[in-house]
């Protein structure tokens, strides 16, 4: 059973903290290599770098002034996301590539199933949160994933290519069906919540989830040539998230 107003254990925060470092390092230098290329689109390149580093803060930030499992959460969605909009560096070696490629994905598709379970989680838990089959619907996905990752680094030419395009399929529809139940469980959140409550952080975390999708979500649909830019809106999430984390702070509430 996890426990949202538990703190979590110092060799926990302390391995989140070097995962955080080493992925900082590698945003940096995937970063400066795209905007030292000749590609159309390295100042791009180099700015959903920097937005992956603010994730980065915002997590680390949230987890070392509040120690909870909600906050532990939250900062691993940061690390999906920073690696989900940087990119693995380049090697020579194709197959290390390719490996490189699929722990990378395995990490984002971690990140978005760890923030709709911090949407269980906070700002109390729902007694869903305990459920073996809610935790079967937010984590085998990434299981099965895994284990076509494995396949796929055993098995070489069309059919590893195969199941390395069912792998992609998957990752993107997790990220987008995870990533609408959580603002759905926020709203409905926010719905349900007591005035103090909103106060306390939901308005602001509610806030941060609009106006940090909206903008890109309606550029998508009116005019696509402009997306990508308006995807540095998405900064605005975990921005949210983290003030509405320190605002709450560890208090424990009795699950719904």
């Amino acid at each position: 059973m996890v426990d949202d107003a538990k703190p979590v254990s110092e060799t926990a925060t302390r391995a989140i903290f070097v995962a955080a470092v080493l992925i900082l390092i590698l945003r940096l230098a995937v970063g400066w290599g795209h905007f030292q290329s000749s590609e159309p689109d390295a100042g791009m390149m180099l700015a959903l770098g920097v937005m992956g580093l603010g994730f980065l803060v915002c997590g680390l930030t949230a987890v070392s002034r509040v120690r909870t499992a909600a906050s532990q959460l939250f900062v691993l969605y940061c690390l999906g996301q920073a690696v989900h909009w940087g990119g693995p560096p380049e090697v020579a070696s194709q197959n290390l590539q390719v490996a490189i490629w699929l722990v990378y994905f395995l990490i984002s598709m971690l990140g978005i199933s760890a923030i709709l379970h911090f949407t269980l989680l906070f700002p109390s838990r729902w007694l869903l949160a305990d459920r073996r089959v809610t935790r079967l619907f937010l984590y085998g996905p990434i299981a099965l994933a895994a284990l076509l990752a494995v396949f796929r680094m055993v098995l070489a030419g069309p059919r590893g290519d195969g199941l390395q395009s069912a792998f992609f399929a998957l990752e993107m529809l997790q990220i987008n069906l995870y990533g609408l139940l959580a603002s759905i469980v926020i709203a409905i959140r926010f719905a349900r919540a007591s005035r103090s409550e909103r106060r306390a952080g939901l308005s602001v975390m509610l806030a941060g989830v609009l106006l940090g999708q909206l903008p890109y979500l309606t550029a998508s649909i009116l005019a696509p040539d402009v997306a990508q830019p308006l995807t540095l809106f998405f900064l605005l999430i975990p921005i949210a998230v983290t003030l509405a984390i320190l605002k709450v702070g560890d208090i424990d509430r009795a699950p719904y």
